[in-house]
């Protein structure tokens, strides 16, 4: 049996070196390992950094040469450099000529792997696609859950009581947005981790109903109580002619907090009373805490007021006192649980709505794989179900660790279990501090804690990288230094206030534990610089506007200094953060005379609909799917500057041009989605906007790869665009001269020579989260678990230690995030601020509220410890506290020597336009007939005319209809003129005129269903109060088959109701009409 191998990998110290070393050391044992090796990463860059790495060094050595990682393969196989040559050789082979087995992937796409291959152990008989975003379906189960509450009473009845509760509540009727807000909890992990059996007793509406009941009459009670003492003390202090102005404090004393116990409501917040109230209840007698100075000197009414504190108001008070003690628990742990408690019986509903929605559509989603695979595993031999990808795994190398989830992990360590006892290599690599994607489910306390637990029989093999080869030296002592303080500042806030809770132990614990071990030794020699800059506005003037004052100025005098614009990274929390960013720079560049000019690459700045080109062919596709769109007509008619089709910018709603783009659009409704793109993108003259190119042709790899995922008609597109595609961006290669902006979570092992961050001083809790709790207290045992708002009430409430502990999850988010921060620089780091104000936090808070405190507590120390050195400076606009270390040395040459690769710069775009046009025109049998020609020019006219009779309604409609047959290809200019000539003359004779004289109501191909299910479509019924027409159009032969079919209709039209319905054939070419007699 062998050891679990942990590599605890601080930033910067060569993680994707050592998996590589650690892979390559197992290939050079034994070649055929490839097979058996499973490698997984969290991000497809990270695979193909990896996959490179270990295809260049296994490369580097088969040729002998002698690199670093060799030299250290070398050391620890303790072998001679020259016998690992000829193996290196062979796995190279062996992998480059079996590269699907080269098994280095993410860990979505692993078990995506594993669910194709189970599909028919769960029913599934392929075609099943993997939908990756939950959100829309989420939405779409929403709307169908509200849209059945009509046929379903008791849902019914649920929904009008939310409904009735948030208007009493002030809020909108609406509550859909709830629905689809409290759905997001069936993607959490906690209700992935619960039994069906949990799951069943928590969505039971008949329990949930009795427990809220229970709960409310526990709140009547409570309140009932208090009320009572609260009124026998007003009542005494009204019949003895007594206020609270008579009183210490007034309404901020003992008799504020009488008046609000008796005007608190049921669900309502419990009164909360301090040292005052304390006070006051020390003394019984009244002498003390009572009353004013002022009173006491009127010996006849402080003789009143002693009286009656002894006999009525200190008995009462010290009831009310003593009931909201003992009861504040309980009662605030039912205000949060009935604050969701309706909703929560929704999710059963709502979870087989999706259920059903995915088994209807044919989809399964990437949030369900690992969940159903946990389930395959937990019932099934674990090696077994993964050897359904055609491998049998002995090794496994998990990078990241630290943002693996519950359920991953789960999922994992059957196998690694499997293969430490059958003395395989089992390794994970993760970072505590680099623990950022808890939004996703990552769950850094398996790598802090979780593993030792899981492998105490095995074993744990616990190794440290702490040296840090990006960095250079200041930068390194600067991170070394700010997370320990750091770590004192925000763990010794919460023993402040003297909380010395067994909660809070454990969690300072906990913290403790996942920081341990960060201090790193700089390998690069150097010096470094790190800057740390707050801005506290003067006069109100906005932050940004003082900060736009040193930030652009910072970019310049950088490159002036001799950096490339592509050495510098901007880290934003937030991407509209960025854009305002980039506005800054490209702002200076314009208006600062000798300003430098470089290029701003962000996150938003790319995102496809920021571009023109794009939102007019999105736009015409919202027209093609339904040219009566008045908004969509007038969403395309603001592109006219584009494509130059259009005149006037003004009319947008009554031009002829744009009448006839739409009829020609609507002509595309039934094309392929890629030919509908490729046919306004010529059109319009799109393909040769070269500024938009990049952009275009991004769109038309979305719509390949939406047209490969199903079905793929325009409808559905655009439903996909509003979701999922409007926020699509593109990737763009590194480039020397932009600089880049980004999230901090983008910038996750990425390294740049020069970082600035812009807005450090965001809040530790942006927006409330929801935590699922539970409590063995009756009567909240009748379910298992519930969710409920992490609010400062969970504080005094059954539930503080979950509180406690999602509050400390936030604080590590947000320590982790500065870390992430910190720590890409390589060479200079630049930090900005809003200046830290006492006012904005209470003193009794356990916690900071933002960044900046965090910032300002830990530098101050470190400034006083001689670690940083700080200098002050005034301007007309704000106050500047800055601190410093190390040096800002010119730089000769770009630090970051990236060079520019070979580009090809489209000056068009070429898409695939129809080059004439192919169409089959004969049906199988038309081969073989005696005299093809004649018969295939019969029925090519009778089948346009058919057609042309199908969209018209009136004679006034032919132009319309052969004007858009004509823009669609389906008919030439010349064939326009004679349809309509004879079209005209046909139908202005009896009784053609009056069947198309617009006068009656016309049904064009309606169909007629019969109750069993089965259909006809007569090709044109026209109708007049109880008068119907039936008309048949054919193009041939008469048949008595005709004549049946025809009566059939008239039947069946007759049966509705109408009570003269005539029946006609209409023989087109040879313009006779036959009556058909019912």
């Amino acid at each position: 049996m062998s050891n679990l191998i942990i590599y605890k990998a601080s930033a910067g110290s060569g993680k994707t070196f050592r998996l590589a070393a650690e892979y390559i050391k197992l290939l050079l044992r034994d070649p055929e390992n490839y097979r058996k090796i499973l490698a997984v990463t969290f991000t497809n860059k990270a695979t193909a950094e990896m996959k490179n790495r270990i295809i260049r060094e296994l490369q580097s050595i088969a040729l002998g040469e002698r690199s670093n990682m060799f030299a250290k393969i070398a050391e620890e196989l303790k072998a001679d450099a020259a016998d690992l040559v000829p193996n290196a050789r062979r796995a190279l082979s062996l992998i480059l000529h079996d590269y699907t087995r080269f098994s280095v992937s993410t860990i979505d796409s692993f078990v995506q792997r594993i669910i194709q291959s189970l599909l028919w152990e769960i029913g599934e008989q392929g075609g099943v696609s993997i939908e990756l975003d939950y959100k829309p379906v989420l939405e779409k189960a929403a709307d169908i859950l509200v849209d059945s509450a009509s046929a379903k009473p008791e849902l019914l009845d649920w929904f009008t009581d939310m409904v009735t509760k948030r208007l009493e509540e002030g809020k909108s009727w609406d509550i859909r947005a709830k629905v689809v807000e409290v759905g997001q909890l069936l993607f959490s992990e906690t209700f992935r981790l619960m039994e069906p059996a949990e799951v069943e007793r928590f969505t039971d509406k008949q329990r949930v109903e009795v427990l809220r009941n229970k709960l409310l009459e526990q709140q009547r009670d409570l309140v009932l109580a208090l009320h009572r003492s609260a009124q026998l003390c007003k009542s005494a202090l009204v019949s003895n002619g007594l206020t609270e102005k008579d009183f210490s404090y007034g309404n901020s004393g003992v008799i504020g907090v009488i008046d609000k116990t008796l005007a608190l409501q049921v669900g309502s917040a419990l009164p909360v009373f301090g040292a005052r109230v304390t006070k006051a209840l020390q003394s019984p007698s009244g002498d003390d805490g009572w009353v004013s100075g002022d009173v006491k000197k009127n010996l006849g009414k402080f003789t009143q007021i002693k009286e009656l504190v002894a006999t009525v108001l200190h008995p009462e008070f010290s009831r009310i006192v003593e009931q909201i003690t003992t009861s504040a628990l309980t009662y605030n742990a039912s205000v949060l649980v009935l604050r969701n408690l309706e909703m929560l019986a929704l999710l059963g509903d709502l979870w087989l709505t999706v259920r059903e929605l995915s088994r209807d559509e044919g989809f399964l989603l990437l949030a369900d794989s690992g969940p159903l695979l946990r389930m395959f595993v937990s019932d099934t031999d674990a090696p077994f179900v993964y050897e359904k990808v055609g491998n049998r795994y002995e090794h496994f190398m998990i990078d990241e660790f630290q943002d693996t989830s519950v359920v991953q992990w789960h999922n994992f360590k059957p196998l690694i279990d499997n293969s430490l006892a059958q003395d395989g290599f089992s390794m994970v690599v993760g970072d505590v501090k680099q623990a950022i994607y808890r939004w996703r489910n990552g769950d850094w306390r398996i790598l802090a804690t979780g593993l030792q637990h899981d492998f105490s029989l095995q074993g744990i093999n616990s190794r440290e990288l702490n040296q840090n080869f990006r960095s250079l030296p200041q930068i390194v002592t600067f991170n070394n230094q700010f997370f320990e303080q750091a770590l004192e500042v925000v763990l010794g806030k919460l023993t402040v206030v003297g909380n010395t809770s067994a909660v809070i132990k454990e969690l300072e614990q906990l913290v403790r534990s996942a920081y341990k071990g960060h201090q790193q030794q700089a390998v690069n020699s150097g010096n470094g610089y790190v800057q740390v800059s707050f801005i506290e506005p003067l006069d109100d003037t906005p932050y940004d506007d003082c900060l736009n004052l040193q930030f652009p100025k910072l970019v310049d005098d950088l490159i002036n200094r001799g950096y490339k614009p592509g050495d510098i990274s901007v880290l934003v929390r937030r991407n509209k953060e960025g854009q305002r960013v980039a506005d800054m720079l490209l702002s200076y560049q314009q208006n600062v005379e000798g300003a430098r000019t470089y290029d701003v690459v962000s996150n938003e700045g790319l995102l496809l609909r920021a571009s023109v080109s794009v939102r007019m062919v999105v736009a015409a596709f919202r027209l093609i799917y339904n040219p009566k769109d008045g908004v969509s007509k007038a969403m395309f008619a603001g592109f006219r500057p584009i494509n130059h089709l259009f005149n006037d910018p003004h009319s947008r709603f009554t031009d002829p041009d744009i009448d006839t783009e739409i009829s020609w659009l609507s002509g595309l409704r039934t094309r392929p989605l890629q030919e509908v793109f490729e046919a306004v993108v010529a059109r319009y003259g799109l393909a040769n906007r070269k500024a938009e190119l990049a952009y275009l042709s991004e769109l038309h790899e979305q719509i390949v790869a939406f047209s490969k995922s199903g079905i793929a008609d325009l409808g559905r597109f655009l439903e996909w665009w509003s979701q999922v595609g409007n926020d699509r961006s593109l990737s763009m290669p590194d480039s020397s001269n932009a600089v880049t902006i980004q999230t901090i979570h983008k910038a996750k092992g990425l390294q740049y020579p020069v970082v600035i961050m812009p807005y450090a001083d965001w809040k530790m809790s942006p927006r409330s989260s929801t935590i699922w709790v539970s409590s063995s207290e009756q009567p909240f045992d009748t379910i298992p678990k519930y969710p409920i708002e992490a609010t400062k009430l969970c504080e005094s409430s059954l539930f503080a230690g979950y509180y406690m502990e999602e509050k400390v999850q936030e604080l590590v988010d947000n320590l982790n995030s500065l870390y992430v921060a910190f720590t890409r620089p390589e060479r200079e780091l630049y930090v900005f601020s809003v200046a830290p104000k006492d006012s904005q936090e209470k003193a009794d808070s356990l916690f900071f509220d933002t960044t900046s405190k965090i910032l300002g507590n830990t530098l101050s120390a470190m400034a006083v410890n001689g670690v940083m050195s700080r200098t002050d400076d005034d301007t007309d606009t704000h106050r500047t506290m800055q601190f410093t270390l190390g040096i800002a040395e010119p730089v000769a040459v770009s630090a970051k020597g990236v060079a520019e690769q070979n580009r090809w710069n489209l000056s068009s775009y070429t898409s695939g336009e129809r080059h004439g046009t192919i169409r089959l025109k004969m049906e199988a049998t038309d081969f073989f007939a005696d005299r093809p020609a004649e018969r295939l020019a019969s029925l090519e006219r009778g089948k346009l005319l058919h057609h042309v009779f199908s969209q018209i309604k009136s004679q006034a409609d032919i132009s319309d209809v052969l004007t858009r047959l004509s823009l669609s290809g389906t008919i030439s200019a010349t064939e326009v003129e004679l349809v309509k000539s004879s079209l005209n003359s046909l139908i202005a004779r009896e009784p053609y005129s009056t069947w198309f004289s617009g006068e009656w109501k016309a049904l064009n191909e309606v169909p007629i269903l019969l109750p069993g299910g089965k259909m006809y479509r007569p090709d044109r019924v026209i109708v007049s109060g109880d008068a119907a027409i039936v008309i048949d159009f054919k193009f041939g032969e008469q048949s008595e088959v005709y004549n049946r079919q025809v009566k059939r209709y008239v039947c069946l039209i007759a049966d509705m109701g109408y009570r003269k319905v005539e029946g006609y054939l209409w023989y087109v070419d040879s313009d006779r009409i036959e009556e058909v007699k019912s």
